[in-house]
């Protein structure tokens, strides 16, 4: 009999070949211990056939104690399909989780910015000729005009490559490569493009002033002072701007709410709004449209 932690390699290699991401192996990942380390400390079994439903159970029932609801639900569907992969491969005869209720959660909307917010954010380096300025100008117009994820932000090469995530300038779209290495391209407004234009005219000057770097370096859109722009690069630019707009912390993922709440204040098109959020599933409609349901219900008591 193997224990849980034994065969989460093997779950892992067959997550790989599915195509699951980084970010969702290591979701997997960190259910799997979790729940081994929960077994060790309580002297439950290990072992996948000996594991019974109430085992189960009482991590999660632990974990609703010590972690937020949504977390638990995550945790939870991550556990659900390496116990099915388990009994598909035979290493249990039954999934401890079956029949086991998903935890209920409602997550709270997710603010989204407001105008002033966003104001005062592109106000920071919006008319600025520094490259740096140029750069996150850019960088905000797109997060602002597409919803894209930081990862896919990231992403985005150089080269004019229909195989590569990258900017069409000329045909004023954006490809970007999200979850399931799925391509979407989607289209940019003046305004994004104006951004954009400025920074690769100021890229090819600041290329110029660093002769060392190379094509591994030159080849990522996003630069910065030691070279490529990561997410955790991303992610302490939007917090500097923060700080110089005295708006306090801005997540990036609430700029993807933003463009969703826009798009459904506005009445579009749902079935539009999933192509170009890269959604699979309804049920993330449902999820990203609480604000702009809020907003509406709220313009509706005000009129």
């Amino acid at each position: 009999m193997a224990s849980i932690e034994e065969l989460q390699p093997s779950f892992e290699r067959y997550q790989a070949a599915a195509n699951r991401s980084e970010r969702t192996r290591e979701i997997y990942r960190k259910a799997i211990l979790d729940l081994g380390r929960y077994l060790h400390a309580e002297r439950h079994p290990t072992d996948v056939p000996e594991l019974e439903r109430r085992h189960i159970e009482a991590f999660i029932v632990a974990e609703l104690g010590r972690v937020q609801p949504a977390t638990v639900s995550v945790k939870f569907r991550a556990l659900r399909q390496y116990f099915r992969w388990c009994e598909e491969e035979g290493e249990c005869d039954r999934s401890p989780m079956t029949g086991m209720p998903l935890p209920q959660v409602v997550p709270p909307p997710v603010p989204v910015l407001t105008a002033e917010q966003i104001t005062a954010l592109l106000a920071t380096c919006d008319r600025s000729r520094d490259f740096i300025d140029r750069r996150d100008a850019a960088i905000l117009r797109i997060w602002l005009d597409t919803g894209i994820r930081r990862g896919e932000m990231a992403g985005l090469r150089y080269e004019d490559d229909p195989d590569l995530p990258g900017i069409n300038v000329e045909a004023q779209t954006i490809r970007v490569i999200g979850k399931g290495s799925r391509i979407r391209v989607l289209p940019l407004n003046a305004k994004a493009l104006r951004a954009i234009d400025r920074y690769l005219r100021a890229r090819v000057r600041y290329i110029e002033d660093h002769p060392t770097w190379g094509s591994e370096i030159t080849g990522w859109l996003w630069l910065g002072k030691r070279g490529r722009l990561t997410e955790w690069g991303l992610d302490r630019l939007l917090q500097r701007r923060c700080r110089q707009a005295g708006i306090g912390h801005v997540h990036p993922h609430q700029f993807r709410h933003t463009f969703a709440h826009h798009w459904q204040h506005a009445q579009g098109n749902e079935r539009d709004l999933m192509r170009i959020m890269g959604w699979r599933s309804e049920s993330m409609l449902t999820r990203y449209a609480a604000s702009a349901a809020d907003s509406r219900a709220t313009a509706t008591h005000d009129s």
